[in-house]
């Protein structure tokens, strides 16, 4: 009688579909060897060497990726590294408060600038009095003198406009007018019949001018407090930049954690079907004589050991997925069905540093959102001293001021802008300190002291960010290597495992090396996979250091 010749696909070929993996490893061993319901069958001459299932895995690897394009369950997700950065950037809440605070630093600029907008006064008053008249008033009134009681209304009003230059003066021009009635007025005029009261109109248009000489000129303090909310707004820029670095190197480690749990589920699942058949075929060697009733015992042990490891991985993918949503901002009602279906592969080429790595970090550091951030706060210092510096000066204004004028006995407006009766008036005003100016020195101290605390952390950073450069280019190197050292693992175990299921189909092996042969390839796939991914997690690294994330 024929022996048995069936040999069971190990469970480190899980990259996609048990059938689209079959297809894959049909094509790739030798014409006698074909595949029936998912299981190799060789034929009796199993002596010959089987063929490596590499390049059929890679292939399947390849494939699961395009297959994954086009999911048929509405509550698949596709999910491509483009794609997962995209929905962070756009979904994240992290990106969008930074991308908030970006506008709230810009209008504060605009706040800061708003002073030098010209501004328009007006005010209107009105007053009535009804006074008794003093010795002196009368003595002073040659024709009113016997009256003993004021009686009079005021009515002003004056309107103008207001403006701060950049030179730290200010100009104003305004135009004043005042109606006044009273009992008095009548007694200034010549009456033929004299009223009780009367009144007459006084307007004026007045310039003033005010300009700083020492302390203030060029407006020192206003002007730096326009520069520091314009470098408030790089450094801004610099910590949202610094916020997508952290948010898409995030993203990008959960869809290759997600990628390697899926892996690993898949690796799980086919282990699973692999013991579940291999339960069904010991129940048949069993009937024809061939296998003792304990090797059906260690068979279904075998199983519910696999269907553990298999709960396992299921519940570690599902975690990883909880994870991406909550990144993306999915406050889907069910999020248990959402299933994420990667389209994305790992991209295992060599990675290579174009130029040298000293113009690699010259390159790097003029873009570091830290190094921009602590360059910025330096020109911040810097306007603090400024305005230090410029507070302990002494006070020193020229104020300059020209007016007209107009009298009449009705209201004339117009009359004002008339120059007959200029007045002018010139001055300066003067003021300092008695000694040391305490809190000007202590200002400039405390600037200067700041200063060189972010010229410290400056050159420390420009340490550190050539240190984590050269250990994360270091990891993609040995990454790489270990990923490249599995892989040539992996085909030795191949030939081992298959190695022993020949002896099996021959009669003269052992169940459970079997078992112990698939369990270290099965752990070998998985430890390759792992390398794989950690050679992605270390490119994710190295561009998360050099700022590149955002260029992928």
């Amino acid at each position: 009688m024929k022996k048995s010749s069936v040999i069971y696909i190990p469970a480190f070929l899980a990259s996609c579909s048990f059938v689209s993996l079959s297809v894959a490893a049909e094509s790739a061993v030798e014409p006698q060897e074909r595949i029936k319901g998912g299981v190799f069958t060789l034929s009796d001459d199993s002596d010959k060497a089987a063929p490596s299932l590499s390049k059929a895995l890679d292939d399947v690897l390849a494939n699961s990726d395009a297959d994954a394009a086009q999911p048929a369950d509405p509550h698949e997700r596709v999910l491509s590294v483009n794609s997962i950065v995209q929905q962070v950037l756009k979904q994240n809440s992290q990106v969008i408060y930074a991308d908030i605070q970006r506008q709230v630093s810009a209008e504060k600029v605009n706040y800061e600038s708003g002073v030098y907008q010209s501004e328009f006064f007006s005010n209107l008053n009105y007053s009535d009095a009804h006074t008794q008249r003093t010795a002196q008033e009368k003595l002073s009134s040659t024709t009113a003198g016997n009256l003993n009681v004021l009686d009079e209304t005021n009515t002003s009003f004056s309107a103008g406009v207001r403006k701060l230059f950049t030179t730290g003066g200010e100009a104003t021009i305004s135009f004043d007018t005042v109606e006044k009635d009273n009992n008095i007025i009548p007694y200034s005029y010549t009456y033929a019949d004299r009223p009780e009261r009367d009144s007459e109109f006084t307007s004026a248009v007045r310039l003033q001018l005010t300009q700083p000489l020492l302390k203030g000129l060029n407006n020192v303090e206003i002007e730096s407090r326009i520069r520091r909310a314009e470098l408030e707004v790089n450094i801004v820029e610099a910590q949202y930049q610094q916020q997508l670095l952290k948010i898409v190197s995030q993203s990008l480690s959960l869809y290759w954690q997600l990628y390697k749990a899926t892996r690993f589920l898949e690796i799980r699942n086919l282990a699973v079907e692999n013991a579940e058949k291999m339960v069904v075929d010991i129940e048949k060697r069993i009937k024809s004589g061939k296998e003792p009733e304990s090797a059906l015992v260690d068979a279904k042990s075998e199983l519910l050991k696999r269907k553990v490891a298999l709960a396992s991985a299921r519940q570690v993918q599902n975690e990883v997925s909880y994870q991406i949503s909550t990144l993306v901002n999915d406050d889907s009602d069910n999020l248990s069905m959402a299933r994420y279906v990667l389209k994305s592969g790992p991209n295992q080429a060599p990675f290579e540093l174009s130029g040298s790595f000293e113009e690699y970090y010259q390159r790097v550091y003029a873009i570091w959102p830290n190094a921009k951030i602590l360059q910025q706060n330096i020109a911040i210092q810097d306007e603090e001293i400024r305005v230090a510096q410029d507070s302990g000066l002494p006070t020193l204004d020229l104020e300059l001021g020209y007016s007209t004028s107009n009298l009449a006995r009705e209201s004339n407006t117009g009359d004002a802008f008339d120059s007959e009766y200029p007045t002018w008036n010139v001055g300066l005003s003067f003021s300092m300190p008695i000694g040391h100016n305490q809190r000007a020195n202590a200002q400039k101290s405390m600037a200067m002291l700041k200063q060189e605390q972010h010229k410290q952390d400056l050159r420390a950073v420009e340490v550190s960010l050539k240190n984590d450069l050269r250990a994360r280019l270091y990891q993609v190197n040995t990454t790489y290597q270990e990923m490249n050292t599995l892989k040539e693992n992996i085909n030795i175990l191949e030939d081992l495992y298959l190695s022993e299921v020949r002896k099996f189909n021959l009669g003269y092996g052992n169940i459970k090396d079997i078992y112990l042969r698939e369990d270290t390839l099965n752990l070998e796939r998985q430890r390759h996979i792992d390398g794989v991914i950690k050679y992605e997690l270390a490119k994710v690294s190295l561009s998360l250091a050099d700022g590149s994330l955002l260029n992928m």
